[in-house]
């Protein structure tokens, strides 16, 4: 079982794909754990830059193409409610 922390991780990583793989993570917990909400929202500001790409001294890593899928995605979670 992961831990909240190597969540946290997967979602903090340079690498892309895995930045994505713990980002679906995060959404499904979000939708199934009151405590879990707690816990993004006191994040929410790193979360959000670090899927969305909302600062520009923190641009997005290499591949590009993947970049945009990441990007993408993380719009439509936090559209949905996450």
């Amino acid at each position: 079982m992961l831990s909240l922390a190597q969540i946290f991780s997967l979602a903090l990583t340079n690498v892309l794909q895995v930045r994505y793989l713990g980002l679906l993570i995060i959404d499904e917990l979000f939708k199934r754990s009151k405590l879990f909400r707690t816990i993004i929202v006191e994040n929410l500001d790193q979360l959000l830059s670090l899927s969305v790409g909302l600062r520009r001294n923190l641009p997005f890593p290499d591949p590009p193409a993947i970049a945009s899928v990441l990007r993408s995605k993380a719009i439509e979670f936090w559209k949905s409610g996450m």
